[in-house]
């Protein structure tokens, strides 16, 4: 079977989809985002590439040396970890929404895009190069539901 016939199957096949639930394989997905976003951290760097700047004086003065963006790691946690407590997750059969929860965690936003002498420190994204592996998490969790529906 080439591409186009089974573009074709999967289009006629599109009725039995629209209504089959895709949660776990967006789950296993999200998870993939939050370790990438989990590098982030690491690499220190915005979506551009740009390095993140560092501490103020003041902020070492106060808290002393410690990673950027991890003083007390739960930003951190509710990035990469998408059952944290204080991270926000909403499964849907067709979405899923995930993020740190800005009522538990309201100065990631002023860390996320930088707010008066705040400068940003852009956290959470996926790379683009990132996003090809994400997409092969989903499509090798969702292939046994269209193998099901559409195959069987």
């Amino acid at each position: 079977m080439d591409a186009y016939e089974f573009a074709n199957l999967l289009g006629a096949a599109s009725g039995k989809l629209e209504r089959e639930s895709f949660k776990d394989p967006l789950e296993q997905a999200a998870r993939s985002c939050a370790e990438f976003v989990g590098d982030n951290f690491q690499r220190q760097q915005a979506e551009s590439g740009e390095s993140w700047l560092p501490h103020a004086p003041l902020t070492i003065k106060l808290h002393g040396e410690h990673p950027l963006l991890r003083l007390t790691w739960t930003m951190y946690a509710a990035a990469t970890n998408i059952d944290d407590p204080k991270a926000k997750k909403i499964i849907g059969d067709r979405e899923i929404v995930f993020g740190i929860d800005g009522t538990e965690i309201p100065y990631a936003r002023t860390q996320q895009s930088g707010e008066g002498r705040v400068p940003a420190r852009e956290f959470f994204y996926v790379r683009d190069e990132d996003m090809l592996q994400v997409m092969d998490v989903f499509a090798e969790a969702a292939m046994p539901i269209i193998n099901q529906r559409v195959f069987a």
